[in-house]
């Protein structure tokens, strides 16, 4: 049979299985017994700081086997037009390894009298030979390709929703097929073809198109900000329309060979089958993948998973991701970023009295501090929640800081993006300190050099498409004890003082936006907490945590009445 596809008396199976190769040396990491101790720190470098004598090298050349939720595959297109008929071809490359596709069966016995819509026989042919079958919004175990084929009429009779079927590549003008006339087109290759053919699809006018440079950037960004929740619903037809109509402007180009909009369909089909997750976790996926090809740029290899024993703090302290017992454990990422970064840099004060943070790993204080949320003041930080930039996510459009928990692979995967994959290593966290670079050292320090380094120092990444206004406000010189009013979280405590306070200032191109300020402002409280040894409150009407040695003197104390 052409293409190594038949039809028995019993049925068609198909093996579609990918080999699979992948030379892995195991290890472990050594960590050095001594911790490094608070005069060193000015004359080390991050690599040290963190890992002892461990070096970059040595953590990150191994690959995690079983990891194949995060394929790491790069879009590969190819336009052809010779005037009369148009092919985008795909290359998929994939920097990991390939996933194996199980086997299935085109046609039951029971079966072979069916003739069903072409399109719907197109998608179960994709679902179940690319095996996306993450994008199916119903169970299909056991499903041939007419069974599925029908079970998708059937739930589209229903009025439930399939946002695959919408898609450009499924809109044929083939009538209805009978299992020898599917059989043909399987035989001519129209169903294996990784390309449209132009005139196969009932398209309108070509309203939009892209760069094929930009193609992936494209993809990754419908994905990311892509509607995901619990309750999915919604077609890609109208969702594509929608991001057109927000985005599409900053993918457009003049180049000869363009990608139109009906041509992206079918790509972004393909990315989102390949990730092999649920649809609600596919942004979540996007983003795993953008985190690991960072390292790999920025060092140069591929990542290895292996997490380190233990890590070593800012003042010399060794500190666990996670022990033995919390291995399983998963939890909401604020949390567990909030707590590296009180074990790195040594703020035991922020955390709330009941809870005794030293000894703890990052999940155990990420655990303990996830019941109750509310009350740990630092925790409610911008840098923290998705809504710093002034943007609340809603009906499941959320980003890393909001999306389902992480585990502890998740989380080294975050880390080693966020911090120890950077080109910059800088040790400046005060005035005392000087700034280290990974390969130099500057002899000046700029104001900008020290807010850039403090505010990327906490929290997780700083946005960088925000158009917020700067004004010449500074950090240092705003007053602690400000920030003592009725409301408990610090998000809101820092919007309400800082609208009051720009009223006052002039807008400075060089000076600080608010999420700085915020960032810069969160670092030095917390700083000034650890060397004054004040325990955190919620309270307003309690002792704060904020008035340092310095301020507490110029105070005046109010007479009782």
């Amino acid at each position: 049979m052409n293409n190594g596809h038949g039809l028995g008396c019993q049925g068609l199976r198909v093996s579609t299985g990918c080999g699979r190769v992948q030379d892995i040396t195991g290890g472990h990491v050594c960590m050095n017994s001594t911790a490094v101790s608070l005069e060193d720190l000015g004359s080390i470098s991050l690599d040290d700081v963190l890992f002892g004598e461990a070096s970059f090298d040595d953590l990150l050349i191994y690959l995690r086997p079983d990891d194949e939720c995060v394929p790491l595959e790069e879009i590969s297109v190819e336009v052809i037009d010779d005037g009369e008929s148009r092919q985008v071809r795909v290359k998929t490359e994939c920097l990991l390894t390939d996933r194996p596709i199980p086997s299935y069966e085109v046609v039951a016995k029971s079966e072979r009298g069916l003739r069903l819509p072409a399109k719907h026989l197109k998608w179960a042919y994709d679902v179940l030979s690319k095996d996306w079958r993450n994008l199916v919004p119903f169970d299909i175990t056991n499903l041939t390709v007419f069974g599925l084929a029908k079970k998708a009429v059937e739930a589209e009779n229903a009025e439930e929703i399939n946002f695959m079927l919408a898609a450009s590549r499924y809109a044929l003008e083939w009538g209805e097929w009978n299992s020898e006339e599917f059989q043909q087109r399987l035989n001519c290759g129209v169903l294996d073809a990784e390309y449209c053919r132009a005139g196969t699809c009932r398209r309108q006018l070509y309203k939009h198109k892209i760069a094929l440079d930009k193609v992936n950037e494209a993809i990754e960004d419908i994905l990311q900000c892509w509607p995901m929740s619990k309750f999915f619903a919604g077609s890609l037809s109208t969702r594509m329309r929608t991001w057109w109509k927000r985005r599409g402007q900053f993918f457009v180009s003049s180049q000869e060979h363009d990608l139109f909009d009906w041509e992206l369909d079918g790509l972004l089909l393909n990315k989102a089958g390949s990730l092999g997750v649920p649809l609600r976790e596919v942004p979540k996926a996007i983003r795993r993948e953008q985190r690991r090809r960072k390292a790999i740029q920025l060092r140069g290899e591929v990542v290895g998973d292996t997490i380190p024993p233990f890590l070593v703090g800012r003042r010399g302290h060794k500190f666990q991701i996670a022990t033995a017992d919390e291995a399983e454990l998963r939890v909401s990422p604020p949390c567990l970023v909030w707590a590296y970064d009180v074990n790195f840099h040594g703020w035991w004060n922020t955390v709330t009295k009941d809870i005794d943070p030293i000894g703890l790993s990052v999940f155990g204080l990420a655990k303990a501090v996830e019941r109750i949320w509310n009350q740990v003041f630092t925790l409610s930080a911008s840098c923290y929640s998705c809504t710093e930039t002034g943007i609340s996510h809603r009906d499941g459009k959320g980003c890393e800081r909001c999306e389902s928990p992480w585990d502890q692979v998740e989380f080294w995967e975050w880390l080693r993006s966020r911090h120890l994959c950077g080109k910059r290593n800088m040790n400046i966290f005060n005035s005392r300190d000087t700034y280290r670079d990974h390969v130099t050292y500057r002899d000046h320090v700029t104001y900008r050099d020290h807010v850039d380094e403090i505010a990327n120092s906490v929290g997780f990444a700083l946005p960088t498409h925000r158009n917020s206004k700067r004004y010449n406000l500074s950090p240092w010189e705003c007053d602690p004890t400000v920030f003592r009013c009725s409301s408990r979280a610090m998000e809101k405590r820092m919007a309400y003082w800082w609208n009051q306070r720009v009223k006052e200032v002039k807008l400075d191109p060089n000076g600080l936006d608010r999420w700085e300020f915020e960032r810069v402002l969160l670092h030095r409280l917390t700083e000034q907490s650890r060397v004054s040894g004040a325990q955190y409150s919620l309270y307003p009407t309690m002792p704060g945590p904020f008035t340092s040695a310095a301020t507490s003197r110029k105070r005046k104390k109010k007479p009782t009445t």
